[in-house]
């Protein structure tokens, strides 16, 4: 009787004990003092309508889609899952905003690696990234600081591998075509997320994410509105035509110059006059689906004002890589 009654006791004096006991989660809102943090990217924003887009833009869209500094606890109250992670981290600065991915074509694509293995295609609108932003009150004007993610300077890992796809922290592309050149994307399908962008203390290196980026999936868009993925199959380059575009190009980016294709039907070729401090790239059907430029998939620069033949040769394996010379 005893041992039963000193049972109950130590029981209820448990309970007692965890009386107002705090969250396992940490509370404290992490807000970075020096910058606003904001997304970009063509995602719709929270009202469902209002299609955001990259750096430069109106400065209305600037205020509208800025993040709002969260913390840990606050994140449980959306997803466990994620606050778990989160709190495992050491945590510099959080942010979080609600977006709509996949629901406005935003007239282009991108790839991601799905969990599957599988190479897809994403609408445009699946892709965004994070940005810290100064403000000139004399111009108001904003300008953009640290882009999240971005080359050499924010390796990002994703916090949920189901619904977001992180690229490679690496120059030189991956064997499945990834380089922090990619574009980050949404997979978990169109609908409404809860974005969260955490800045570690750690510093970003090749091999120690500086930040972290969750998508928690909070509402399936309606099916009418969902735009699809669509899963790569290897490019046949022999399948395709090919162009020269860019503001060195007489046609500028409006259209493109058609190139020629060699005997062996392995590259393509034009030799054109070309304006110097100006940018070109080589893309597939006069769209741009499949486009190439320098090594990290960017526009390549000409430097001065000449006659140049412009190349793309492809691998055995349809990679291909664009060659630049200028006439003697």
């Amino acid at each position: 009787m005893k041992k039963n009654l000193l049972v109950a006791a130590l029981a209820m004096a448990a309970a007692v004990g965890c009386v107002g006991c705090g969250s396992k989660y940490d509370a404290t809102v992490k807000a970075d003092p020096e910058y606003q943090w904001c997304i970009h990217g063509p995602v719709v924003l929270a009202d469902g309508e209002t299609q955001n887009g990259w750096n430069g833009k109106a400065k209305e869209l600037y205020e509208a889609s800025k993040m709002t500094a969260t913390s840990v606890e606050e994140i449980s109250k959306v997803s466990t899952e994620v606050a778990d992670v989160l709190a495992k981290k050491n945590i510099k600065y959080l942010y979080t905003e609600v977006i709509w991915a996949g629901i406005k074509d935003a007239g282009w694509s991108t790839n991601f690696k799905g969990t599957d293995g599988k190479i897809y295609k994403a609408n445009a609108s699946y892709a965004f990234k994070a940005a810290t932003l100064s403000y000139d009150e004399a111009e108001e004007v904003y300008s953009e600081q640290q882009w999240i993610h971005d080359a050499k300077t924010a390796h990002v890992e994703s916090l949920t591998p189901s619904t977001y796809f992180s690229p490679v922290w690496q120059e030189a592309a991956d064997e499945d075509g990834f380089s922090w050149a990619s574009n980050p994307v949404i997979t978990g399908g169109a609908g409404k997320y809860q974005i969260v962008v955490a800045q570690y203390t750690e510093v970003s290196s090749a091999t120690v994410p500086g930040y972290g980026i969750a998508a928690i999936k909070l509402e399936a868009a309606a099916e009418d509105k969902a735009l699809p993925y669509e899963e790569v199959v290897k490019f046949v380059p022999a399948d395709h035509t090919y162009g020269l575009i860019g503001s060195a190009t007489s046609t500028g980016w409006d259209s493109d110059t058609d190139m020629v294709a060699s005997a062996d039907g392995k590259s393509w070729s034009i030799t054109a006059q070309l304006t110097g401090g100006n940018a070109i790239k080589v893309r597939a059907d006069d769209k741009w689906d499949y486009s190439w430029g320098n090594d990290e998939g960017k526009d390549i620069t000409i430097e001065e004002d000449g006659s140049y033949t412009v190349t793309i040769t492809f691998d055995n394996d349809g990679v291909g890589k664009v060659t630049v010379v200028k006439a003697a």
